[in-house]
Parts: structure tokens; C-alpha cells; sequence
């Protein structure tokens, strides 16, 4: 027998010896044509595995198959190891050895440790699911409070009448304009009492608006802008179809409206922004020749949105959603629309592009404008599209590239 340890797997004490600690690196290697070597890009450690012989006998004996049984049944464990202190990981495979007549057992296991350090919040693109869910609170939220507002006008006579007069002028505004029968707003069943007429009212009439112009919605920022420049009219077409006493109560859940409109619009741009980038991604990274040594022409990419484009969008909604909130605190969905906005977009900033301004000494072609700052030759129909030069072969001065 080596020179044994102690060391314990959870609960278990074990006699041990060390056969083989394993460290591997994750090592990139990029090879270039006529280059002697390769570029290496280090990403860091692969997981670290150890392998471990520890051993019963005498007393401990009966205590083995216990012990493959504890590592049969179960996924985490804790190593605490002499050398590498506590290590929380799986086992990967486990060899018993053992003999019955001499009262020994001989048990290998490569012990398998798990991630050390923090990745992050790896946030997929579910915003607009995240979204929609907020939004459909957000519209009980706002019956509620409507509700609370009227309190007990809403039994008298008058009342109903101005909210009849109300509703139908909320019809009337954009009636040129059908709401989309397939939208989130069309799955809502209003029912039939006048806090929930009046929502669905307020909430159509502001669909209508922002459907208005979709035939801009390519461009997000002037989409967004549009719509909301639009919207902000309503409130002040409240008071030729609402006398004093609704007023206030009108212009509160238009606002709530307004805001709640332009975060589930700015979600929905978002979502589809992130699925022509896995697009363009997967286009850029395909093949330029096919195995007969051919050129394949790559497909044109779409644009996407920068990072500035991201920000400014993300600076409008909020602030559209910050006065919605300044008159009703009380509507908790449209801080999660915010929230949601917010995380979103910090976390896919991190996987964007930054565009910075680089000025060129010499006049070059283009895809060696990427070669020189790092950039893959995909890249070039990007470079193009931000830069828009009279002749891609011939690029000078100031050039806009991306930093990855």
C-alpha cells in the first residue's frame, strides 16, 4: 500500500492514496494558411478530475458497500481533500475491488469537480414571454385601480352616461386602423362591467396606435419614437369626449396604458432583433467553399441592433414607464416591464458588439480592415453596412469597426 491520507467524501471517512490528478486546459487553437503554428486563445480550466484509492479494512470493512450504494444513489458530493480543501463535484466512475477471506476492499473513483466560479447570469432571450405575462397582470392591475378610483360614482346615472360617451370615443379614435386579431390584446376576455369596458377600451384604442406603424417597426428607435409621440396626443384628446370629472381618472390609466404599450412594443422588437442575430451569426459562420473547392456566395445579413440602438430604445420606454408610474405607484406590473426591459438589455449588451471610430493610416480593401482589428472576414458585410463607403476597396480615414 502507497502512502495513504485521510480524506472524507460527505459523511464517509476514507483511508486514501492520490493515483492521478488530472488538469486539462480548454486551449483554442487557429491556424492560418502559409503561417508556421497556430494563435492560441486560452479559456481557461476544463473541469478538474481526481482519481482516488481508498480502502477498508478491519472495522471498516462492512462499511464498502455502503459507500457504493451512497454514491449510487446520490448526484453532489463534497470531497475534502488533504491538499485541495472542501471540492463539491460528482463521482464519474467508481471500480470495486475486494476480498471476502481477507476482510479488504479496494475501491478507485474519479472524482469530477464541479464549476468554481460565478458565469453569470446567462439570461436567455425570453423577454417578450416575461413581458407579455406583466402586461396581462398589468391590465387586471389597472381595472383595480380604476375601481378604487370611481369608488361609488359609478352606481349614479350620470356616471354611466360619461363613461358610455368615454368608451365610444375611444372606439372612434383610429378606427381606420383594425386591432390585429391574433394579438396579446385579442386574447383578453373583458367582461361586462364598466371598470372592465373602459380598460378594454383605453387598451385597443392604444394598440391601434401602435399598429399604426408597423411599416417602420425595421427601425426600432424611430418606431418607438413614433408610437410614442402619437400616444401622448391622446391624453389630451381625452377631454373632448370626457368631462372634468373623468379626467383625471382617464389621463391616470392612459398613461399606465402608454407605458405598458411601449415596453411589451420594445420587448417584441428585442425578441425579433435577437433571432436575426443568431441569423447572421449562423450565416457568418458558415462555409465559403463546399468540398469541391467552390465558392459559395454568403447570403446577405440583416441589421441588427447596436448597442446605442439598445440603449436609446431601452432610455425611451423607461421613461415613458417612469411617468406611468409617477401617477400609479400602485401598478406593480409596470416596474416588472421595466425590470425585465433593464435585465434584458444589460445582459445582451454583453454579447454585442461595441462600434468604435478608428482612423486608417493607408487605403485598404475592407475585409483587411477586419484582419487588422481582429475581426473575422464575415465581418466585412457588417463593416459595409455601418460605414456605407463609395468603394469597399478603397477604405480611408475615419472607419467604424466593432471591438470584440
Amino acid at each position: 500500500m502507497a502512502q495513504t491520507y485521510d480524506a472524507m467524501l460527505d459523511d464517509f471517512e476514507l483511508v486514501c492514496e492520490t493515483i492521478e490528478d488530472n488538469f486539462e486546459k480548454a486551449v483554442v487553437e487557429n491556424e492560418f494558411p502559409y503561417k508556421d503554428g497556430a494563435m492560441l486563445d486560452d479559456l481557461g480550466l476544463k473541469a478538474t478530475k481526481i482519481r482516488l484509492r481508498c480502502y477498508f479494512y478491519g472495522d471498516t470493512y462492512s462499511t464498502y458497500k455502503d459507500f457504493v450504494e451512497y454514491i449510487k444513489e446520490n448526484t453532489s458530493f463534497t470531497l475534502t481533500h488533504p491538499d485541495y480543501g472542501d471540492m463539491t463535484g460528482d463521482v464519474e466512475s467508481l471500480t470495486v475491488r475486494h476480498d471476502d477471506r481477507n476482510q479488504t476492499a479496494e475501491i478507485d473513483f474519479t472524482f469530477v469537480q464541479e464549476l468554481t466560479s460565478d458565469i453569470g447570469n446567462t439570461y436567455e432571450p425570453e423577454v417578450q414571454n416575461d413581458t407579455e405575462n406583466s402586461f396581462l397582470n398589468g391590465i387586471q392591475e389597472q381595472i383595480d385601480s380604476f375601481s378604487s378610483d370611481i369608488g361609488s360614482a359609478i352606481s349614479s346615472a350620470s356616471f354611466i352616461a360619461q363613461a358610455n360617451t368615454f368608451v365610444t370615443g375611444l372606439q372612434a379614435t383610429m378606427a381606420d386602423i383594425a386591432n390585429p386579431a391574433n394579438s396579446l390584446v385579442a386574447a383578453i376576455d373583458f367582461t361586462t362591467d364598466l371598470p372592465s369596458q373602459v380598460m378594454g377600451a383605453v387598451t385597443q384604442c392604444v394598440e391601434r396606435y401602435a399598429r399604426a406603424y408597423d411599416a417602420i417597426s425595421d427601425a426600432p428607435a424611430q418606431f418607438l419614437t413614433s408610437v410614442q409621440n402619437s400616444l401622448l396626443k391622446l391624453n389630451s384628446a381625452v377631454n373632448s369626449f370626457s368631462d372634468s370629472g373623468w379626467s383625471s381618472a382617464a389621463a391616470k390609466q392612459i398613461q399606465v396604458a402608454i407605458g405598458m404599450r411601449l415596453g411589451l412594443e420594445a420587448a417584441y422588437l428585442y425578441k425579433d432583433d435577437q433571432t436575426l442575430r443568431e441569423q447572421n451569426t449562423s450565416m457568418e459562420n458558415a462555409q465559403a467553399f463546399d468540398v469541391q473547392g467552390n465558392y459559395i456566395a454568403p447570403q446577405a445579413t440583416a441589421d441588427v441592433m447596436t448597442v446605442n440602438d439598445l440603449e436609446n430604445t431601452l432610455a425611451l420606454v423607461r421613461t415613458n414607464i417612469q411617468a406611468a408610474v409617477n401617477v400609479a405607484r400602485d401598478i406593480q406590473s409596470l416596474k416588472d416591464i421595466a425590470l425585465t426591459l433593464l435585465i434584458y438589455v444589460e445582459q445582451i449588451k454583453i454579447q454585442r458588439e461595441k462600434i468604435i471610430q478608428v482612423r486608417l493610416d493607408n487605403t485598404m480593401p475592407l475585409h483587411l480592415v477586419c484582419l487588422r482589428y481582429n475581426l473575422p472576414y464575415a465581418y466585412a458585410e457588417r463593416l459595409y453596412k455601418i460605414n456605407n463607403p463609395k468603394n469597399p476597396s478603397y477604405m480611408s480615414g475615419l472607419v467604424n469597426v466593432y471591438v470584440r
